[in-house]
């Protein structure tokens, strides 16, 4: 598949393919005949999972670990990605959530002193 199709099936714009192929998370074969990128379906799966987890706080190397994992189907590895990333989550939404507080202390400052 050419880039395009990829990209479109994965829900990706053809940029984030290309940025993970930069950092070897990905491989593409060039099709000799007219250059264009192509990919397998074993590269398409890797950037579906890559596409699910750029949504999280994964970075590019936590990335190439997990892809490691998935690959020789190393279960405890991919298990701790998992609870790092759920930490992550968990961790910046507390940190959204103290901010929303925050915020909402300073509006209720605001309405009283318009109030009096």
């Amino acid at each position: 598949m050419k880039i395009g199709e990829v990209a479109a099936i994965a829900g990706v714009n053809p940029s984030a393919i290309r940025h993970w192929e930069k950092e070897g998370l990905i491989r593409s074969m060039r099709n000799p005949e007219n250059g264009y990128r192509v990919f397998t379906s074993r590269e398409l799966k890797k950037i579906i999972v890559l596409s699910s987890l750029r949504k999280t706080v994964y970075f590019i190397e936590s990335m190439k670990q997990l892809l490691e994992a998935l690959e020789t189907h190393d279960l405890a590895a991919i298990e701790r990605s998992f609870k790092m990333a759920l930490q992550r989550l968990d961790d910046q939404l507390k940190n959204q959530m103290n901010g929303i507080s925050e915020m909402m202390k300073y509006i209720d400052v605001l309405q009283r002193r318009d109030e009096n």
